[in-house]
């Protein structure tokens, strides 16, 4: 298989684990506002769209600014923490850039905490850029960060990967092929209920769907 031009990574739940670091700052943003928070919202189901669409059916819009209020603040102190990239991920993006491919992040996780979450796992040397949405929610869609990822890099030909359905409809909007990061957040069925055709269940999977050539360690894992 040809290597492609670009291929765009999600964030959280495809390149990194971040489940413990979200839930459990929303956790302390909850309690430090006074609510109770309802078991929905501390599930990793919620994890992939973003919070301020994925909280307010279940808190309300007026509980969502002020829990979100407080919880960009815990995360920018203390989120980047527990968050970890998934075993051999980090090599199938490295081996990506070293072969000539574009690599770039495509997340709904505001700017600010995508590039704190890529620096501190230090792949920030390998993204051509990383794009989330802006504190406006300008990029209120996956369609609509991976539009900016394509302006960004110059609008080659390029994949997206990525561990729930939005991630799907993004790269469908865009006409970009989609390969599922089985290993995600995403649940039971979700990314073939959406429409992926190929869904990888680990790195050495991904690996092999993108044409890269992993190390042995690599595949091993």
């Amino acid at each position: 298989m040809h290597l492609p031009d670009a291929v765009l990574f999600d964030l959280d739940g495809t390149v990194v684990d971040s489940a413990d670091s979200i839930l459990g700052c929303l956790a302390e943003a909850f309690a430090e506002i006074g609510v109770v928070a309802p078991a929905a919202a501390l599930d990793r189901g919620i994890l992939g769209p973003p919070l301020s669409t994925a909280l307010p059916p279940l808190v309300g819009d007026d509980v969502t600014a002020a829990v979100l209020s407080v919880y960009r603040t815990l995360y920018a102190d203390h989120g980047a923490e527990a968050v970890r990239v998934f075993p051999g991920v980090d090599e199938v993006v490295r081996r990506l850039h070293a072969a000539g491919v574009v690599v770039a992040v495509a997340t709904s996780k505001s700017q600010v905490n995508a590039d704190l979450i890529v620096a501190h796992v230090g792949l920030d040397d390998v993204f051509a850029t990383v794009c989330g949405d802006t504190p406006e929610h300008a990029r209120p869609t996956k369609a609509h960060v991976i539009a900016e990822v394509l302006r960004r890099i110059g609008n080659p030909s390029a994949m997206m990967v990525g561990d729930r359905h939005l991630d799907v409809v993004g790269a469908r909007v865009h006409g970009i092929p989609f390969v599922g990061a089985g290993w995600g957040y995403g649940l039971p069925g979700e990314l073939l209920a959406a429409g992926a055709e190929v869904i990888c269940a680990d790195a050495a999977a991904l690996a092999v769907a993108l044409g890269v050539e992993m190390g042995t360690a690599a595949q091993a894992r």
